[in-house]
């Protein structure tokens, strides 16, 4: 399904980062490094997603003149930059106020990172990297996916999608 099942290329520089985000619709996703440095993510797993989105928009209400509501189910896309205080490697004291957990991984060339369906993750490239990554869905996933919200006070760019046509591909394969 052109949109889901395309695969991209990411080119990773020195201490680039991608800031915290879910797949489009809760997908699955497969990272593959190829060649180079280490790729390190962070990951909070969805039975800690309300307290994680909770620090979240804490941190970018103090931090920012635009207040940005947190009924936005998608307030994190509004984001392009990582702040200070929000940070990747978040420390345990701030888990442990806010009540979740995040995981630390170190991608090395030839391993895959997969994320499950509704894991906010980020990470930072420690050096020059290749990487290829495909989001997916199995049938596990349909259901998950009929629970995602786009972003409703922006022009969100997310792949619009027939659920008829998914379910009926899903089950052909």
């Amino acid at each position: 399904i052109e949109g889901i099942h395309t695969s991209f290329v990411y080119g990773g520089t020195p201490g680039t980062v991608f800031c915290w985000h879910v797949e489009d619709y809760h997908m699955y996703s497969a990272n593959y490094q190829i060649d180079g440095a280490s790729k390190v993510w962070y990951m909070v797993p969805p039975k800690y997603i309300k307290n994680f989105l909770q620090h979240q928009h804490d941190i970018l209400q103090f931090k920012s003149s635009k207040k940005i509501p947190l009924s936005c189910p998608q307030f994190l896309h509004h984001q392009s930059v990582i702040n200070s205080e929000q940070g990747l490697s978040l420390e345990k004291d701030t888990w442990e106020e806010y009540q979740y957990k995040c995981y630390k991984y170190i991608q090395n060339k030839g391993d895959m990172i997969i994320t499950w369906p509704g894991v906010y993750y980020s990470g930072i490239n420690t050096g020059w990297n290749l990487n290829k990554a495909v989001n997916f869905g199995t049938q596990n996933w349909l259901e998950e996916a009929k629970r995602y919200k786009p972003c409703d006070c922006m022009n969100d760019p997310v792949l619009k999608i027939d659920w008829e046509e998914i379910e009926v591909k899903i089950r052909e394969n």
